[in-house]
This record gives structure tokens, sequence and C-alpha cells, in this order.
């Protein structure tokens, strides 16, 4: 699949990135940081990148929805929470696993107001 997604690439811009998560990232324990999977595994990033007033935009969205439904079957739920889309906030809870709740009263304490946020996710309103 993942040949196959390079191949289709529909902007010269665009890629798909694997990383692996091992090693020693994979030892800390979970409650001691945000992320909240910390088993090796491989996270599949899917960019879709084009020119300002590209025509095809439809067309290269349509791609990075493709690529991430044919590998859908074969993901881990959640994801890494920096590549989460405003679309995606139901995966919020599985991305930081048990840390979520201790976050999320970190996030109150520390910025009641939600002046620090990237997009409108439903666990840290």
């Amino acid at each position: 699949m993942l040949s196959a997604a390079g191949s289709t690439l529909t902007s010269p811009y665009s890629a798909v990135s694997v990383h692996h998560l091992h090693g020693a990232a994979a030892r800390v324990p979970v409650t001691e940081t945000a992320f909240g999977n910390r088993d090796p595994h491989l996270m599949i990033e899917i960019i879709a990148l084009w020119e300002p007033g590209d025509a095809y935009a439809a067309g290269h969205r349509a791609w990075a929805a493709d690529v991430a439904r044919a590998l859908e079957p074969d993901a881990l739920p959640g994801g890494y929470p920096n590549l989460l889309g405003d679309d995606e906030s139901a995966q919020i809870a599985h991305a930081y696993g048990p840390n979520a709740e201790r976050l999320q009263e970190v996030k109150h304490r520390y910025d009641p107001d939600r002046i620090f946020r990237a997009i409108p996710l439903p666990l840290f309103s």
C-alpha cells in the first residue's frame, strides 16, 4: 500500500513519511510523557501539499483521504496528537491514552482561557 501511495502522488510536494517508534523511546513509561502509545510501532504521516491556487486541490485532498482509508484496517487507535486533523477529534482520547485526564488537568490549570490550541478538541476544551 505504501508504495502505491508513493507512486500515485498528485503533487510533487506531497509525501508519505514513515516514522518508527522503537528503542529508547519505546522504553519510556507511558505515564512519563503525553503520548499515549509507547509500544514499538510505525507511524505513517500522509502529507498532501500543493501550490496556492492549484485547481486540483480537491484531488490532492482526495489522494490523502484515500491513502488514510487504505491504511485504516491496520492502524492503531488514536494517532500522534500533533498530526490529528480537526475532523479527527474522536481519536484524541486514544492518542493520549492513560495520560488524558492528567493532561486535561494541567491544561485547565495553566491555560484556563484556552489561549494555546491548534484546533478545538473536545477533550481539552
